[in-house]
């Protein structure tokens, strides 16, 4: 199925896991993006007053301040949002304007096949929205 595609150079991953988050930098800024990190949903909310991204990577819960779900029902207007959860947020996620939910754990060749796969305007696999 196509979509409309899509260009993420810049993307702001957000992770209270820090391993998770320096995963996801190693592999993303290797493949050319432009990545910054965030470990809570006030850190979110500080960058995102300074900065303007392409693409939003939010795990859900990452306490303290706003969920991931909340982020997106702030932001997905703007820039177009991946949710990732360990819980089943799918409804959820795609209330709040989510472009993608991703289950965890996730492989990270999955989650970098996903934004490819967007960035192509091709409609992920099932697993997502």
């Amino acid at each position: 199925k196509r979509i409309p595609q899509m260009r993420f150079n810049k993307i702001l991953i957000a992770d209270d896991d820090p391993i998770a988050r320096e995963l996801m930098l190693e592999v993303f800024t290797g493949r050319g993006f432009d990545v910054y990190l965030a470990c809570n949903g006030y850190e979110v909310e500080s960058i995102l007053e300074d900065e303007t991204f392409d693409l939003l990577i939010l795990y859900n819960n990452m306490p303290p301040g706003p969920t991931g779900i909340e982020l997106c029902q702030r932001h997905s207007t703007e820039i177009p949002v991946v949710i990732i959860s360990g819980d089943p947020v799918h409804e959820e996620s795609e209330a709040a304007g989510a472009l993608r939910f991703i289950q965890r754990p996730v492989p990270i060749s999955e989650l970098v096949s996903i934004i490819k796969s967007l960035q192509l305007g091709l409609e992920p696999g099932p697993d997502s929205l």
